[in-house]
């Protein structure tokens, strides 16, 4: 199944892993964080779920990546990247989460989409989901 808003698209894989897509590359901006929130909350279906998330090669202001870290229904994050510049964007959403969100959620940078959704399998059979 797939949910859209504005800025994101989000798929729904097997074992509610949130596969999570910017529409566009300007994406992510603080008037749209709520609807994009939002839409996550409806596509997890009011259940654990894991995400995984395309980083885009754009810088994302801290407090919009605080916002997404802190969604207390998610039980890991995976991060894909593609580029010097989404894994510079991808370690800074990690730090975030390290500082500023009091559930330290496993998250761990890919390349790979296979393998980071293995991990995430794996991330979802540690909490018996």
């Amino acid at each position: 199944m797939k949910y859209q808003t504005k800025e994101l698209e989000i798929t729904v894989h097997p074992k509610n892993i949130l596969e999570m897509c910017p529409r566009e590359m300007d994406a992510f901006s603080v008037d749209e964080v709520e609807n994009n929130l939002a839409m996550l909350k409806k596509a997890a279906n009011n259940k654990k779920a894991a995400t995984l998330v395309h980083v885009p090669n754009i810088y994302i202001k801290k407090e919009l990546l605080k916002r997404y870290s802190d969604v207390d229904y998610v039980i890991s994050t995976a991060l894909l990247v593609n580029s010097f510049a989404s894994k510079l964007i991808g370690n800074l959403f990690i730090s975030v989460i390290l500082r500023f969100n009091s559930r330290q959620v496993p998250t761990k940078l890919f390349t790979d989409k296979g393998l980071a959704i293995k991990w995430l399998e794996k991330q979802l059979e540690k909490k018996g989901l």
